[in-house]
């Protein structure tokens, strides 16, 4: 259905249209375009409206003054304003020419869309890949900084390493992993290595299994960043009535059971129990 004229304009909103599109072109005679502005302002939003949809078509179909683009459609649109504009015409007159404009502008739309959305794939992507990069990094770094904090220092080690009563407890796994734990009055000191690593939420923990073979936990030792493990406890009284000590890796907090593979394990001395 063809729109009707807006109240207080002078023209069709047809032929409007059809001298936007000329008036862009540059191709408007000069006398048509002082009635065109006229008319334009006569129209007031709505045909500031026409006039820069007309001008946004143009800009992404490269159509208009000073454009480069050279097409079988702009030499078939040239060739059709090149015509006089007749005062009068059948309203069937001009719907061709705007259905054509439209038809290469929507091509052009749907063109410059998918281009965008390309774009706007790749930068996704990218910075997809770069909050992974610098998550690895963050958590590299915090594993790093936590070893180092809960690494003990030499005077937390010294005593119970001159202790006279020092007894080890030797640790071994199928995985190749091996350690020690080291008892004495003066505590105990936990040392292992070539641990397997661990996920995020993974951690190794220490248990005692009595000779009943129940197992009680003692403590979470941290996912051994770098496949090392080093843990002080402040005394060794946790070993007592214990047969022998296993490290497991469990997937989240300890229960009230080991539910992870035994990582190490090793018997306890009757000096200890």
């Amino acid at each position: 259905m063809t729109e009707g004229p807006v109240a207080g304009a002078g023209m069709p909103r047809e032929d409007f249209q059809e001298q936007a599109v000329l008036y862009e072109l540059g191709r408007l005679p000069a006398d048509r375009r002082d009635a065109f502005e006229a008319e334009l302002a006569i129209r007031g939003e709505d045909g500031r409206r026409v006039l820069e949809s007309v001008r946004r078509a143009f800009a992404r179909a490269g159509l208009g003054p000073g454009s480069t683009t050279v097409s079988a459609e702009r030499a078939a649109l040239a060739a059709v304003t090149a015509r006089p504009i007749r005062r009068r015409r059948s309203p069937s007159r001009g719907w061709p020419l705007i259905a054509a404009l439209l038809g290469i502008l929507l091509v052009a739309a749907l063109a410059w869309a998918l281009v965008l959305r390309s774009e706007r794939s790749g930068i996704e992507r990218e910075r997809l890949a770069a909050g992974a990069t610098a998550d690895s990094l963050a958590a590299q770094i915090a594993a790093r900084d936590s070893l180092d904090s809960a690494r003990p220092g030499a005077t937390d080690l010294s005593p119970i390493l001159a202790s006279q009563d020092l007894t080890a407890v030797e640790l071994t796994g199928a995985t190749g992993a091996r350690g020690r734990l080291l008892a004495a009055a003066d505590g105990a000191l936990l040392v292992a290595e070539e641990m397997p690593p661990l996920s995020e939420e993974g951690s190794y923990h220490l248990w005692t299994r009595s000779p009943g073979g129940l197992a009680t936990h003692v403590a979470g030792l941290g996912p051994a960043a770098g496949g090392y493990l080093l843990a002080r406890f402040s005394d060794a009284t946790f070993l007592r009535g214990a047969d022998g000590v296993l490290v497991t890796a469990e997937s989240g907090p300890a229960g009230d059971f080991p539910v992870g593979a035994t990582m190490l394990q090793g018997l306890v001395p009757a000096s200890l129990r």
